[in-house]
């Protein structure tokens, strides 16, 4: 009776019936990705800050190399599954196949960690951050139901509770017994426990929980989503080309004072998803229709919002950024407002390149995302490591920069093209 009272507390609290309001969806959407993409932010702030700066190198490696096999483990099937407005693949299928890219997630850490050269700090906060990320990955194909359901809502209350529980778990322990290790490992327990209390009470209300593995059907959904994967991987390899340099050519302080700059960066693509993600849904459907009046519209709209986003925070970094990072991070930034801007700069062309991005997703040329970020990644593989050697810190945010401009054309110029080619066969067989 307990657990059936807790279940319906669950579902009332996270898919309430008059949640799906655009509105709410927004609100929801913002509440988790701050959370999200600022807990990063705020671990590395209070590692600093009760372990000093090496052990903020070592978090900031590890979780690189964490997010890097993330892409693994999602296979970027997110984009694919909320815009399956057909189910061409049941809710079975997704989750099949995310049990199995889990299991190459977790087995290619295991490889990394036995051949990368960690050391025994990286290695272990890394295997931490991994098992952390690949229940991450299970909680995603969920979420991704419910948002395919058009309750982005509900998905984005079950983040911020479990990002929320992780997070005062991973506080507490870090404070209490000044061990990296056992803070990661308390905040892995927290998550998990919250995926299976609050997922495990709300999918039943999206779908029936089963797997169903069929040989063609799972090949056939990988080579769909695979594009998208190696987009999302080697993306993923681009935003931290510049931090494996810092910590082959420099050492841990370089790293998380490169990290500590580097995440201002993504407030321009943070609230550019914040806007986007909801509208995924709204974007296929427009879609869908005859003209694409209103998906041209929708589309205006998002690029006027992020280059509004675009202005504001690159202004208020070159004012502000500094002052404000050295105070939150206990480290002296100040030589590095040039560096800084360039990296918001380069945080600005990427949330570009994310909103091209995904039309080239929704107009089913995935082959397109992969080309873009294929040259952006020979770009950043080319110039990282060279341009580290040789300027250090500065180095690095020209290398970054120089990839987001790469990226950002490329992805702008493919979408133009797409489009275009689609309204003129449109018009043939019409």
């Amino acid at each position: 009776m307990r657990t059936a009272g807790l279940v319906h507390a669950i579902r009332r609290t996270m898919a309430p019936p008059d949640g799906g309001t655009l509105r709410a969806t927004y609100a929801w959407t913002f509440a988790s990705g701050t959370l999200y993409a600022g807990s990063t932010f705020l671990m590395l702030m209070a590692i600093g800050h009760c372990l000093g700066a090496y052990a903020g190198g070592v978090f900031s490696i590890a979780l690189a190399a964490a997010q890097q096999l993330l892409t693994l483990g999602t296979f970027s099937a997110r984009t694919y599954q909320v815009s399956d407005l057909h189910e061409k693949y049941s809710f079975a299928d997704y989750l099949t196949s995310r049990v199995l890219t889990v299991g190459m997630m977790l087995c290619a850490g295991a490889v990394w960690v036995t051949f990368g050269g960690f050391s025994h700090d990286k290695a272990m906060a890394f295997l931490l951050l991994l098992l952390l990320k690949a229940a991450e990955a299970l909680a995603d194909v969920l979420e991704g139901r419910y948002q395919q359901k058009q309750r982005m809502d509900t998905a984005c209350r079950g983040v911020f509770a479990k990002t929320l529980l992780a997070l005062l778990a991973f506080f507490l322990v870090l404070w209490r017994g000044r061990s990296l290790p056992a803070a990661l490992g308390a905040m892995f327990l927290a998550y998990l426990g919250g995926l299976v209390a609050v997922d495990g009470a709300l999918v039943g209300l999206f779908a029936r929980v089963s797997l169903r593995f069929r040989r063609r059907t799972q090949l056939a959904l990988l080579a769909a989503c695979f594009p998208m994967f190696l987009n999302a991987f080697l993306m993923m390899f681009v935003n931290n080309a510049p931090k494996y340099a810092l910590d082959t050519f420099r050492d841990e302080k370089a790293v998380t004072h490169y990290s500590a700059l580097f995440m201002a960066s993504f407030v321009v693509s943070l609230f550019s998803m914040f806007l986007l993600k909801p509208m995924l849904t709204r974007f296929s459907l427009a879609y869908l229709e005859p003209g694409k009046a209103r998906f041209l519209s929708l589309l205006r709209a998002q690029l006027r919002w992020v280059g509004g986003i675009a202005l504001f925070c690159v202004g208020a970094a070159y004012l502000v950024g500094i002052p404000v990072l050295s105070a939150g991070f206990g480290l002296d930034l100040s030589p590095y407002r040039t560096e800084l801007c360039l990296l918001m700069i380069g945080g600005a062309l990427m949330a570009f390149a994310q909103v091209f991005q995904s039309v080239l997703v929704i107009i089913r040329r995935q082959a397109g995302c992969l080309f873009a970020i294929a040259a952006t990644a020979t770009v950043a593989f080319r110039t990282a490591s060279p341009l580290v050697r040789s300027h250090g810190l500065a180095g690095a945010a020209w290398s970054y920069c120089a990839s987001m401009a790469v990226l950002a054309t490329i992805s702008l110029s493919l979408a133009l093209v797409f489009l275009r080619r689609d309204r003129r066969h449109r018009a043939r067989t019409a």
